[in-house]
């Protein structure tokens, strides 16, 4: 195997020191412009690549941008709100010339991940950061941007009003006439629950239903639950039984169970909207092609990625102390 080339091999043979060479690739800008091009010429005649790891060592600083997700990559990247949102997040990287890192639970601990992540600074997305998560990026010096997480003093956020756009949601369901009204939520989300950091943004739109709900007593509301699949709504909603009679509406906490809402229709023969409406959630891109056209809440995923990413580039530069963007 050939041996890898080192800046103490490139100091030899461009007779300068290694110091000089050390900052060729980290601050150029401290070296005489003759001496300059002498270094790298002898580099990429040598064969020299850079260690980044090195570089960003000798920097302090890694050029990458981390996003902290609490659950296996999988999960995440099946999410098109979550799509939509990493790609704002990596077109201001690639603007910037930042390189971008996933950061999900190592060993299952989110805190151990953060210990070991080469990066300038994080954003959590769709979940609010627990004390011991905190503690390890203050102990980093690290600064965080979350987004859909609960906001706090001193930490930059991006929000959608989620409460709000769901209460006018549910009232135009309820103005419409509909009273058997199904509920598909997620696991451990439930009306009158705060539900977990986890869960914080699903929380408020749950609140956001039941500013609507509470008031009626001739709503017949039942409540299921599945993950992020369509194919996990289908099967939840194949599982339910309904002693009132079928729904009249399935209201969706996202549009991907709204998805799995069509699936069903579809599977027991139920025509949409005629026998049965559907509401989403997120207005996902990827999901305008169903037919008919899904009654939804649209949010910027994209901008909101975009805008979260400048958020957290200006903290790491010193540019601005903490905002919160809705």
């Amino acid at each position: 195997m050939k041996r890898r080339m080192t800046i103490q091999d490139i100091a030899r043979e461009a007779g300068v020191s290694k110091t000089a060479v050390s900052f060729a690739f980290n601050s150029p800008q401290r070296l005489a412009a003759a001496t300059l091009k002498r270094i790298l010429e002898k580099s990429e005649e040598m064969g020299y690549v850079p260690n980044p790891l090195a570089r960003g060592l000798a920097r302090s600083s890694s050029g990458c941008l981390g996003v902290i997700v609490p659950h296996s990559l999988p999960e995440a990247f099946v999410q098109p709100h979550f799509q939509e949102v990493f790609q704002g997040i990596g077109a201001f990287c690639q603007d910037r010339q930042l390189r971008l890192t996933f950061v999900p639970p190592l060993n299952g601990c989110l805190v151990e991940a953060v210990r070991n992540a080469a990066v300038d600074g994080v954003l959590t997305l769709g979940f609010t950061p627990d004390p011991s998560l905190l503690e390890s990026l203050s102990r980093r010096n690290l600064p965080l941007v979350t987004i859909d997480g609960r906001v706090g003093p001193g930490i930059s956020s991006v929000t959608f009003p989620d409460q709000a756009a769901a209460r006018t949601l549910m009232a135009n369901v309820v103005h419409r006439g509909f009273r058997r009204i199904h509920l598909l939520t997620y696991p451990g989300v439930r009306i009158g629950s705060r539900g977990n950091a986890g869960s914080r943004s699903l929380w408020r739109r749950m609140k956001g239903f039941r500013e609507v709900l509470d008031p009626l007593d001739d709503v017949v509301l039942t409540r299921g639950s599945s993950w992020v699949r369509p194919s996990s709504a289908l099967a939840s909603l194949r599982a339910e039984t309904w002693p009132q009679g079928h729904p009249e509406v399935i209201v969706c906490l996202s549009d991907a169970q709204a998805a799995g809402a069509y699936l069903y229709a579809e599977a027991m023969g139920l025509r949409i909207p005629e026998d049965l409406s559907v509401t989403g959630f997120d207005g996902s891109l990827s999901l305008r092609q169903l037919r008919p056209a899904l009654t939804t809440v649209r949010q910027p995923g994209f901008q909101k990625g975009r805008v979260a990413a400048q958020l957290l580039e200006d903290q790491w530069t010193g540019s601005t102390t903490a905002r919160h963007l809705v």
